[in-house]
């Protein structure tokens, strides 16, 4: 029967379709393009914004600190103050001048003199802006700093000062700290990007009409439609900060290119439409043959199909009766494509579409729905042609191949995990240099200060913090698999005992938390510490979820698992194990949502309340035990998460941990190279080591460690070395050393964990590893023991 005219009709309307459609597309991707100027323009505005109020906020700490009773007497303040400013000076180079201002305003010191000429021994209270000389009065009766409005410097050009309050260790006042800012070098030291200046252009503003400073990306002028006003805070005073796109960035964002794919869009839509057409002529040739054959094979487990050119059944085999679940005659006349998931039909459609032409042969793979439910299969496709050429029928084989295609995405997102997690490592060796200094200079506070009252607690607040951080740094580890897995036989009960004991307190007072244990011991062979870490990031997702009010239950029991219950899961082998589901009654997860949950940094979490590594480093803690977590959900039913740890058959012997033995670092008497790329963990071991008696040389990188050495190898005892730098890694280094010395003592820093080190060969197992972030007791205990163990 041939297919009526009006079918015709078709490559016409998909023709206007489609040209309608890609007109629209393109005007949509105008808009898009439009907004995401706008975000990004107000996201950069805001970067540097938050960047010059943290550039200038550190400064005016640093004059804080200056100015900390560290001076006895107005004399002292003359003999040392222009050294320790001259450090500040040096260290910090956007400082136009630090002053020493005596109580009578007279200016006393200037660093550095040599760019400040004229300023030694001018009055402040006789400077022509009227502003110096409140900020003078205010600032001498507070303790925090005050900043000047923008003004008229001294040295010339316009610019702000700060001043703070200057005592003696008695509390007396000695005048002013007075730091200087020219705001010119100061802006453009937060846009080191000369990228970033040619792009932007903007003004910083103080009140209502006050210019502070103004900079053109370009010769033209800034576009006001593009205008963003950013508040910035400096020091005490309110700025506001315009910025815009150059004209010449927008107009490097605007290119023919989304006109020309437009014009592409057309003219694919109408040769689609064309090929419709022929395609519709020649199904109407296919369908006045009449021809049917049947295979021979009846009894193959392949599926064995034969399709006319429409793409409908002719034959189907028992196999794919049974694996679709229906009768042959339901079959027979419908479309092949009916029994493939929907979002792989197009796809389908087009190779069975191209069978029609040279090599007249295609494999595919899709979802198929079957009885079971999806399952892919692979399907090889072949067109049977008559002696004119012609196509007059499609035969296919195809197979469930389900299995491997599991196998194969476990494999990509293993690889993903693996990518990802070396950046995760990555960044943990920078985030523990960070603790590192912080760490260290607290100690030294603590240490220097003896502090008490409130000062003492806003320290432990900050020690608190940085605890906190060390965390984070831990789930990035474990994360990124270079934490050490050190198990232990456990019992399983225990372990859930302290955690739900430790969490319940932390829950709102509407939702409550419930533990349920079988009877008897639940064997795990397990490193505590980061199997706790599982349960506590389940438990913490769990509380987020049911919000203030709802249920959370935590239930254990022993279960076998078999060859099918693993075969998604190539690493867990069949055997006893333990489930631990942790439940709870929240609003639950879609599928989409539910499939991604461990990917890294994934989070369905408000911006900054969450990092998404949390189950990520969960299930690679489980991985590594050679367990699994599984998740059940669905909207409006909550959400389950099963942990499957194996259970322990045997005892297994359990790593027992012995403390370090304090060692007196008092009297200390030998040479130390310390090797460091991060300045202010450099320094900081630098000024631990030399007070307590030791001589101190230091390198940025193991290059300079190798010259610095090489010039003295015989004296120097020990060498600090960090295992993570750029130029020479620790390795390396350490191997460049031992070969212009042999017997070097050691000792390596990384923040890496120690045992994960010694894994894959990067120090000796002899070797001291210093773990990163380390105390100052901790630092001079592992120095001492080296030399120790050296001498002897």
């Amino acid at each position: 029967m041939p297919l009526p005219r009006r079918i015709y009709l078709l490559p016409l309307t998909f023709f206007l379709a489609g040209s309608l459609g890609t007109v629209f597309l393109f005007l949509r991707i105008e808009r898009v393009e439009q907004t995401r100027i706008v975000l990004e323009n107000r996201l950069l505005a805001e970067q540097v914004g938050r960047r010059l109020e943290t550039f200038i906020d550190d400064r005016a700490g640093l004059l804080s600190h200056l100015a900390d009773r560290q001076f006895r007497s107005a004399d002292d303040v003359r003999r040392r103050f222009a050294e320790r400013a001259g450090q500040l000076v040096g260290r910090y180079p956007s400082f136009q001048a630090i002053n020493w201002v005596r109580p009578s305003g007279e200016i006393a010191v200037v660093v550095p003199d040599s760019t400040n000429p004229g300023v030694l021994g001018r009055n402040l209270n006789e400077h022509p802006d009227p502003a110096v000389q409140t900020a003078i009065q205010l600032a001498a009766a507070q303790d925090g700093p005050l900043r000047t409005p923008l003004i008229q410097l001294l040295q010339g050009g316009k610019g702000f000062a700060i001043y703070q309050q200057l005592t003696d260790l008695a509390g007396r006042p000695l005048g002013l700290v007075n730091g200087v800012f020219r705001i010119e070098p100061l802006v453009d030291a937060c846009l080191p990007d000369s990228t970033l200046r040619r792009r932007v252009s903007f003004e910083l503003i103080e009140g209502q009409t006050g210019l502070a400073y103004r900079h053109l990306g370009d010769p033209e002028p800034p576009d006001g439609t593009w205008l963003v006003d950013v508040p910035v805070r400096v020091v005490d005073r309110e700025m506001t900060l315009h910025l815009s796109p150059t004209a010449s960035h927008l107009a490097s964002a605007s290119t023919p290119a989304d006109e020309i794919l437009a014009v592409l869009g057309v003219l694919l839509v109408a040769g689609l439409a064309y090929l419709l057409h022929l395609l519709l002529r020649r199904q109407e040739a296919l369908r006045a043959s009449q021809a049917r054959y049947r295979l021979l094979v009846e009894n193959q487990q392949d599926l064995v199909v034969q399709l006319d050119r429409d793409g409908c059944f002719q034959y189907v085999s028992p196999s794919l009766c049974a694996a679709a679940g229906r009768p042959e005659k339901e079959l027979l006349g419908t479309s092949f494509l009916d029994l493939v998931q929907e979002e792989d039909r197009e796809r389908t459609a087009g190779v069975l579409a191209r069978l029609v032409r040279p090599p007249y042969h295609a494999y595919d793979e899709h979802r198929s729905l079957t009885v079971d439910g999806n399952a892919w299969q692979a399907w090889s496709l072949k067109a049977v042609r008559d002696n004119d050429g012609l196509v007059q029928a499609v035969t296919a084989v195809g197979r469930d191949i389900t299995r491997r295609r599991v196998l194969e995405e476990q494999l990509v997102v293993s690889r993903k995990l693996q990518a990802v997690g070396q950046l995760a490592g990555g960044i943990a060796h920078d985030f523990n240099n960070l603790l590192q200094a912080m760490l260290g200079n607290l100690q030294f506070v603590v240490q220097d200060t003896n502090p008490t009252g409130q000062t003492a607690e806003d320290l432990q607040e900050i020690e608190r913090g940085i605890e906190r951080a060390m965390t984070l740094t831990r789930q990035l580890l474990a994360f990124s698999q270079r934490q050490r897995t050190l198990p232990q036989r456990q019992d399983l009960r225990r372990l859930l005992e302290n955690v739900v004991r430790e969490s319940g307190p932390r829950l709102p007072d509407g939702v409550t938390l419930d533990l349920a244990l079988p009877n008897g011991e639940l064997p795990v062979a397990v490193d505590p510490h980061q199997v706790e870490q599982v349960f506590r990031n389940l438990l913490d997702n769990a509380r987020e979820a049911v919000g203030r009010r709802g249920s959370i239950t935590v239930a254990a029991r022993r279960c076998e698992l078999d060859e099918s219950d693993c075969a998604d899961t190539p690493h867990l082998a069949p055997g006893p194990f333990v489930a631990v589901e942790v439940r709870d009654d929240g609003p639950g997860m879609a599928p989409e949502t539910a499939s991604r949950v461990f990917e890294p940094f994934f989070t369905t979490k408000a911006v900054g309340a969450g990092t998404g590594l949390g189950l990520a480093a969960a299930i690679g803690i489980a991985s590594r035990h050679e367990g699994t977590i599984r998740v059940a959900s669905a909207p409006g039913a909550g959400a389950v998460f099963t942990v499957l740890l194996p259970s322990a058959v045997r005892d297994e012997g359990t790593t027992e941990t012995t403390g370090t033995a304090q060692t007196d670092v008092a009297g200390a008497d030998a040479t130390i190279l310390v090797v460091e790329d991060e300045p202010s963990v450099r320094e900081l071991a630098a000024r631990a080591l030399r007070r307590v008696g030791y001589e101190v040389l230091t390198a940025a990188d193991g290059r300079e460690a190798v010259a610095v050495f090489g010039t003295r190898p015989a004296t120097i005892d020990l060498v600090l070395l960090d295992m993570v730098m750029p130029h020479m890694g620790g390795r390396e280094t350490c191997a460049a050393l031992r070969a212009i010395r042999a017997d070097v003592p050691v000792l390596f820093a990384s923040g890496f964990d120690p045992g994960a080190l010694r894994e894959e060969q990067e120090v000796g197992p002899d070797d001291e590893i210093l773990a990163k972030p380390y105390g100052i007791p901790e630092l001079l205990t592992h120095v001492r023991r080296v030399l120790a163990r050296a001498s002897a």
